[in-house]
Parts: structure tokens; sequence; C-alpha cells
């Protein structure tokens, strides 16, 4: 007769890899977060002015694939007003720094930003990026834009919660260079981007198989009756 039923211990090895496995594919998990949030400036090392002779940048990473949501400028208006309006530009790393012009730079993505009021300015966006090294650039292309917008600067370039790697500065010759280029405030949100379908049926599938072997994991321990 059957005298007991034992489970082995890789029955709950099984489990916990399936548990493991379901999490990892819960839908809406991962939440939107900041790519570049260099902190809100204090305005310690002056104003910088954007406009179409002095144009701002930043550097950042992103270690994934990334849809990119928003992005933001922290501004004051200077001589400018708002409805001012001023671009956004998310250019690939190679070639962006001095001596190539404007022309010769990647542009992976522009929108425009309008100026509403001093403190963070954003903008809409949406635009995917491989994990990589980018630069987001402010410029104004024309003084019927605005004929300037005021970025207080940062007593430090590490500031923020995802601070940027470099900053840069473009002068009336359009050649970005980071020497002597201030720390502004500058911010961009992104979510990352959802896995492909086939990534969810291989999730499943593999569930799948974790349940199989679980049950073959059941054993039962049988004792020959008495003659």
């Amino acid at each position: 007769m059957i005298s007991r039923q034992s489970r082995s211990p890789s029955r709950w090895v099984a489990a916990g890899l399936a548990a493991g496995v379901a999490v990892a594919l819960i839908p809406g998990v991962a939440s939107a977060s900041l790519v570049l949030d260099t902190g809100t400036p204090d305005g310690s090392t002056g104003t910088f002015v954007l406009s179409t002779s002095s144009w701002l940048a930043a550097e950042f990473t992103t270690t994934s694939t990334e849809n990119i949501t928003s992005l933001a400028a922290y501004l004051t208006h200077g001589v400018g007003k708002p409805g001012d309006t001023f671009t956004f530009d998310i250019d690939a790393s190679a070639n962006f720094l001095a001596p190539t012009r404007t022309s010769a730079r990647t542009v992976l993505d522009s929108v425009t930003g309008t100026y509403t009021a001093d403190g963070w300015n954003t903008t809409g966006t949406n635009f995917t990026l491989s994990a990589g090294t980018y630069w987001l650039a402010l410029q104004v292309a024309s003084t019927s834009n605005t004929k300037g917008l005021d970025a207080p600067g940062e007593s430090s370039a590490a500031n923020g919660t995802a601070p940027a790697a470099a900053f840069a500065y473009a002068g009336t010759n359009g050649e970005f260079t980071v020497s002597g280029a201030p720390a502004i405030g500058l911010q961009i949100a992104a979510n990352p981007v959802p896995l492909p379908a086939s990534v969810w049926l291989l999730g499943s599938a593999l569930l799948a198989a974790l349940g199989w072997a679980n049950r073959r994991h059941l054993t039962f321990r049988t004792r020959a009756p008495a003659i």
C-alpha cells in the first residue's frame, strides 16, 4: 500500500523560479524615470543667455532602450517673454562637439519648446532611444522666436538625480565646446520600452515548462504488501 507521499526539494526550486519569472513579466511594473536630471539651478554661478548666438547643451546616457516622453529646461524670462519658443534637439554623440558645425551634426529628434513662466518649461514628445550616449541641446533659430531667455547656472555639474556627463556651449560659430560651458537645469523623462510579444510568449512557455517539471517531481514511496 501507499505509505506516504513526499515532494522533492526541486519542486520548491521550480516554484521559486516560476514566481520570479512571473514577477519579471508583469506588464506595467516599470515606471517613468528621469534619464537626465541636473537639478533645479540656484543661479549661484550667474545666468546664461539662450539666444540665436548662444546655445546650451548637456550630455546624457541611456543604459537600455527608452521611450522619451518629455524634455524640460529651467529658464527665466531674461529679455524674452511668455510665448517665446526655442528648440530641444537630441543629437548623437558622434560629431557633436567642435569643430563640427550645426549642419554636420546628427539630430535624432527635434521638438519646439515654449517658455511659459520662470522655472521648469516642459515639452512632451514621443521618441525612442536605444542604449547609448547623446546630447540634449537648447537652440534658438531666429530672433522672431525669442530675443533671449536666461538659463540660471548651477553650483555643481554633479547636481540632480541623474547628472549630466558633461555640458557644452556654442557661440556665434555654431560649434559646441565643453570648455567654459555652464551647468544648467535640464530634464529628460522616459519610460522603458515594453518587451515585445515574442518575449511574453517565451515567458509563458517557460512558466508552463516549470509547471510540468514541478508535477514530474512528485514522488511516491510504496511498500510491498506483507506475505
